[in-house]
């Protein structure tokens, strides 16, 4: 009787993690973390000009961000948009491909602080929101080889 009874127990428990698994690979959930960018600033500090791009770039909630993850986010759409025109010589890509950058961008420490320092030169020289210049270097590649891998370019 009690060998009846384990078996069972393993036979659900085997049951409910091959379920588990396969509602996982349904919802198309991955088991991993996505990275993503850090807070910055002090909440709620993003300027009315900062917060009106970000509207334009179709950001929904935006009331909470600070000063420094605008000019961040802002910066990060500004290159990755400069990217893909070198990259593709297209004026525009799909939105899917520019969220994914902008999520490869922003989860990534290196090619977040590269772009936080390509958007204040910008700032220095008076340039945010006009197309920018790229340097051909290794952050510029690793943004490249993501755009060629779409293949889906607008």
């Amino acid at each position: 009787m009690d060998s009846l009874i384990a078996g069972i127990a393993v036979a659900i428990a085997v049951w409910l993690v091959l379920r588990a698994r396969r509602l996982r690979r349904q919802s198309g959930r991955r088991s991993e973390p996505r990275p993503t960018m850090p807070r910055i600033g002090t909440p709620g500090s993003a300027t009315p000009a900062q917060l009106e791009r970000l509207k334009a770039c179709h950001f929904g909630q935006v009331q909470g961000w600070s000063r420094e993850e605008a000019d961040l986010i802002l910066d990060a759409v500004d290159y990755l948009r400069a990217a893909i025109s070198e990259v593709s010589r297209a004026r525009g890509a799909s939105e899917d491909l520019q969220n994914r950058l902008l999520a490869f961008i922003l989860g990534d420490a290196a090619l977040r602080e590269h772009v936080h320092g390509w958007g204040e030169a910008r700032r220095r020289m008076g340039a945010a929101g006009a197309p920018g210049w790229l340097e051909r270097d290794t952050a510029f590649e690793r943004v490249a080889r993501v755009i060629r891998e779409d293949g889906r370019l607008a």
